[in-house]
């Protein structure tokens, strides 16, 4: 068992270095591919393997949180009354 852990260790060290390097040829990849940008979340606050890249504009496609935006606002009714 004492052998084990340090191996483990750097094994995971390993592991954790291919995927890092993955994920941003990955990330840098897509944005030279769309022209677009990863989004600017604090590093603190990132998954340990994921990032977010923006999405480019498509022109025939309708953006959903618009058409939801709107099918939300057809439908609420807020009504303020004042004394």
């Amino acid at each position: 068992m004492t052998i084990l852990a340090p191996a483990s260790g750097f094994y995971q060290d390993v592991i954790n270095a291919y995927n890092t390097n993955l994920l941003e040829t990955a990330v840098s990849e897509l944005e030279s591919a769309w022209g677009t940008k990863k989004l600017p979340i604090p590093s603190d606050m990132q998954a340990p393997y994921m990032r977010l890249v923006r999405v480019p504009d498509m022109p025939n496609y309708e953006k959903s949180w618009v058409r939801y935006t709107e099918d939300y606002l057809s439908i609420v009714s807020i009504e303020i009354k004042i004394n």
